[in-house]
């Protein structure tokens, strides 16, 4: 977090304002903790000339979670604001390491990777079952709770089957850059993607 972010806030949330501490801060969004032990992910506008875009996806990754709630995807709640007017949701709090990280049980053994795998592949089953194909499944986008449940997040680029990956409000041929590892061959000719996408 640089020296020019305030370390503390307040979120306004359909039931009053709550105080939230700053904890990740991003390049288009900041993570705050919320003293109720919630978390919020919120859009920055002041530092992204595409603030509208963002928002219309940070609303649409809400609408896709709120709609389609499983075990082993990101529980999210109100929609939120911020003394600064940036926008986002409120979410639960994920604060076991990433895959990615190497430090869970799930990326030291065998065992633990597949208990894992078998888990994550019924969450991504169950978001293709209701049309959606997540579009970036990489271990930095699976965290885990405290009971060692894994958890699918960061639906950022997630769209409706069979189209393009690309962010609301582009226009054109544009296409999303993703995790160069894990990109899709229809993601990167920006053809429309399916559920074998995701794989």
């Amino acid at each position: 977090m640089s020296s020019e972010e305030p370390q503390w806030t307040h979120v306004t949330t359909p039931f009053g304002r709550i105080r939230a501490r700053v904890t990740h801060v991003r390049a288009r969004h900041r993570i705050l903790r919320l003293d109720d032990g919630r978390y919020a992910k919120m859009v920055r506008h002041s530092t992204d000339p595409s603030t509208h875009v963002w928002t219309t996806r940070n609303r649409a990754v809400w609408r896709h979670l709120s709609r389609l709630p499983h075990p082993g995807l990101l529980r999210v709640f109100e929609r939120v604001t911020d003394d600064d007017g940036d926008e986002g949701f409120l979410c639960e709090g994920l604060r076991v390491p990433q895959l990615g990280a190497g430090v869970h049980p799930a990326a030291r053994t065998l065992g633990g990777f597949l208990h894992a795998a078998r888990w994550l592949a019924a969450s991504a089953g169950h978001v293709h079952r209701n049309g959606y194909v997540h579009g970036d499944i990489t271990p930095g986008n699976v965290c885990f709770r405290a009971d060692g449940a894994p958890v699918l997040i960061d639906f950022d680029t997630s769209v409706k089957i069979g189209r393009p990956l690309r962010y609301p409000g582009e226009s054109g041929e544009q296409f999303m850059v993703l995790t160069p590892s894990c990109c899709s061959p229809e993601h990167v000719s920006a053809e429309p993607v399916f559920p074998s996408s995701d794989v």
